[in-house]
């Protein structure tokens, strides 16, 4: 304590200090850069000048130290001229000190010169820039001024005139050009439309053009502060560049690797189609790789296509590397472009292995293990094969422990992907664009014991097709099945379901029949390491239809039917900050039972805690509502679900032993709710309704921090969470600030959670 309190002491006396000791730490000769000051001679002649002032200001350098930096110097200053490497002095130093802001007039001089190409590129031709400074006890204050003539804006704009194919493909499409004439002429807008005419060129066939073919040449005389815009083609003597190339013939290596030689043909070489195909072992079907690689007779060269063909082949997922190497040709006087399209292949069979391990209240320990194996390439058509099996359980480690396994879950599943999109009417021989589309079938099977009360088995069944366009993931399941088959239940159990319709109509033998879609957003792949958000918008019906075939009372084949209709919407955004990343995840879900279904069937509800959800609470602990279960007896539990869920969650992600060891702290918050609850109101259940006037004081918060080891393919995390708000409690005893006592182990017992899993929770 006494150690913090010299800390606080040193740095209060510092900051008292820190704002007139910015220069006393400078060498002979050194002077600090203070202010730089952008003034306008003439500002009537420059249209949004704060805007420009600002834009000079960025290219001014160094950029000097103000407001809060200010005090940092000064800190930085106070503690480096006590010359210590160790100590309070060096550790404010470092930590809380910011380097001063030399003056350098070389440099000065330099962004003097920037600034004033940014005037002519904005079109204010003619500025020119002074700069001059004035020094006060060190301190450089460095002045700019601006003299403009005015910003001269677009009246003409002149296209080529020749009769060269390329000119014509350019007058065809000038409506999507970026120059526009009465608009103020900017140097920018030149540079992106040669990337544009760059871009349309080599998309129509003139395979070697790019921006360095197109000029402009800017007449400045053409009018009172107006100009005229004539865009050139660049001449040269190689008559070849401004030609239309054709796809000619593909030979293509599916098992290319850097010690192949390309150059000798072995025994397997296949024709399909088009397609000449050299290989030593085979890889993919000729027929995958036709409609992966196509090209229509006579098909003018693209460079968007081939962009597309190589993300096409490399989204197939079974290739580590893609290329293709174009060799031209002349044959006819019709100039050819011959491909060799060059992949590597990659690992077909994957495997992998995830846990979590958690505790609760009551000396609980619980773990789930899975497994999974895929195979990529099952038929030689990239078809995608995953298994997996995983099993979880509880158990309980104190005293009075009761039964070794007090929860069990045994769930298995297989799945199918195939390439394409198998459905009548759609056309599978060639594939457009960079994303695959592709068709699933999955079939699986969910085991589940919790001792004591019930055992319940769910087998589901599923067909359906994902495919992508631009930034949005579609989803789409016309076909599932689920078949809820309740084995057993105990005596405890049936006393409970007598005394509550809804736990009852819960653990019901159910037939779930329907279809689901989602559809996701993200732009991640854009900007992986700055500002990005991802979004999910699911919407899932079921029932609806098996009521429009003959039906006894709501049962098909002798088995209740469930109806009902469900929403889904998770919203996750992620902020870079200083050595960092906060992260933040907001989920809303919602389940409407309709027909004769009273209640979702419970392998459809919601639930809320663990891991990855509210982690200062169990999973599947935590409401409807300030319900509170009264069913733990020291060794078991029934789950506590819900119709409605709503969560939120922040985190802040910092490194601690840069790479791999980091670190977080975290706040959950969220609940579960009843839509329509039970019918009678004095169960304990009936305060799990959701209620619009009273929802948000049911609102469980908990808090923590964690550890994670991140090796980029894999990331180890071990959260701590403790409650701070539990709804359970009076409306005025729910916020446990007051009761938090970290330092004493009852409590550090009681309210302390930790979650062991693999990959971060949002």
């Amino acid at each position: 304590m006494q150690e913090k309190i010299k800390y606080i002491g040193i740095l209060s006396a510092v900051l008292l200090l820190a704002s007139c000791s910015m220069t006393k730490g400078l060498k002979e000769g050194q002077q600090l850069h203070f202010k730089t000051n952008i003034d306008f001679l003439n500002p009537k002649v420059v249209p949004q000048k704060g805007k420009v002032a600002e834009q000079l200001a960025f290219i001014a350098k160094p950029v000097p130290a103000t407001g809060l930096r200010r005090w940092q110097v000064g800190i930085y200053q106070w503690a480096n001229r006590k010359g210590k490497e160790k100590g309070p002095s060096a550790w404010l130093k470092k930590t809380l000190g910011k380097p001063p802001v030399l003056f350098d007039e070389t440099l000065a001089e330099t962004s003097r010169q920037v600034m004033e190409k940014h005037l002519q590129d904005i079109g204010h031709f003619g500025a020119t820039i002074k700069m001059d400074t004035t020094v006060s006890h060190k301190k450089v204050t460095v002045n700019y001024a601006v003299t403009s003539r005015g910003q001269y804006s677009v009246r003409n704009i002149q296209q080529p005139l020749d009769t060269l194919p390329l000119t014509h493909l350019l007058l065809e499409n000038l409506d999507e050009t970026l120059l526009e004439t009465e608009k103020p002429y900017s140097q920018m807008a030149l540079t992106l439309e040669r990337n544009r005419l760059a871009e349309l060129a080599t998309a129509n066939g003139f395979y070697e053009v790019n921006q360095d073919n197109f000029y402009y040449f800017v007449d400045t005389t053409a009018g009172e502060h107006q100009v005229d815009i004539f865009l050139k083609i660049k001449q040269t003597g190689d008559s070849s560049i401004y030609q239309v190339y054709h796809l000619g013939k593909t030979t293509v290596f599916p098992d290319f690797s850097l010690e192949s030689d390309t150059t000798v043909h072995t025994l397997d070489t296949l024709m399909r189609r088009d397609l000449r195909i050299v290989q030593n072992d085979k890889i993919l079907r000729p027929s995958v790789l036709a409609r992966m690689i196509w090209k229509d007779d006579g098909a003018v060269f693209s460079k968007t296509d081939q962009r597309e063909t190589i993300n096409r082949l490399l989204n197939l997922g079974i290739f580590k590397i893609a290329n293709i190497r174009f060799e031209k040709r002349v044959e006819q006087d019709t100039y050819f472009l011959d491909r060799v399209v060059l992949l590597t292949p990659g690992l077909m069979r994957d495997k992998s292995v995830s846990f979590e391990v958690n505790s609760r209240t009551g000396n609980f320990i619980g773990t789930e293990v899975s497994g999974s194996f895929s195979h990529k390439n099952l038929f030689h058509g990239a078809e995608l094969l995953s298994l997996s099996l995983g099993t979880g359980l509880e158990t309980n480690i104190g005293a009075n422990a009761g039964a070794i396994i007090n929860t069990l879950n045994l769930n298995a599943k297989a799945s199918l992907e195939l390439v394409g999109i198998y459905a009548p009417f759609i056309d599978r021989t060639r594939v457009r664009g960079s994303y695959l589309p592709r068709t699933a079938f999955s079939v699986g099977d969910d085991f589940q014991q919790r001792n004591g009360f019930f055992t319940l088995n769910s087998f589901n069944l599923s067909a359906g097709y994902r495919w992508r366009k631009n930034r949005f993931q579609h989803e789409l399941n016309p076909f599932f099945v689920n078949v809820v088959d309740v084995l057993q239940t105990s005596n405890q159990l049936d006393e409970l379901l007598r005394q509550n319709n809804r736990l009852r109509a819960s653990f019901e033998n159910v037939l779930i029949a329907g279809a689901s879609y989602n559809l996701s957003l993200s732009n991640q792949d854009e900007n992986p390491a700055g500002r990005h958000y991802y979004f999910r918008g699911g919407v899932e019906t079921a029932g609806h239809l098996l009521y429009l075939v003959p039906n006894d009372n709501g049962n098909f084949l002798g088995i209740p039917v469930a109806q009902y209709m469900k929403f889904d919407l998770d919203f996750r955004q992620y902020f870079p900050v200083r050595k960092g990343q906060l992260a933040g995840r907001a989920f809303f879900g919602v389940g409407l039972p309709q027909g004769n279904s009273q209640t979702l069937p419970y392998v459809k509800q919601y639930f809320i805690g663990g891991a990855s959800s509210v982690r200062a609470f169990r999973i599947r602990t935590l409401g409807p509502g300030s319900f509170e279960s009264k069913l733990t007896d020291g060794s078991n539990y029934i789950d506590q679900t819900g119709d409605l869920k709503l969560e939120l969650n922040m985190e802040y992600r910092f490194p601690v032993f840069p790479p791999y060891i980091k670190s977080a702290v975290f706040v959950d918050a969220g609940n579960i709710w009843l839509v329509k609850g039970d019918a009678d109101e004095s169960t304990p259940e009936a305060d799990g309704r959701f209620r619009f006037n009273s929802f948000y004081q049911e609102i469980a918060v908990g808090t923590g921090i964690g550890l994670r080891i991140d090796f980029d393919v894999a990331v180890i995390r071990l959260d701590w969470a403790f409650p701070i708000r539990k709804p359970s409690l009076e409306t005025g005893a729910a916020w446990l600030f007051s009761e938090i006592k970290p330092l004493e182990r009852t409590w550090r017992r009681q309210n302390i959670v930790w979650n062991l899993a693999i990959g971060y929770p949002f």
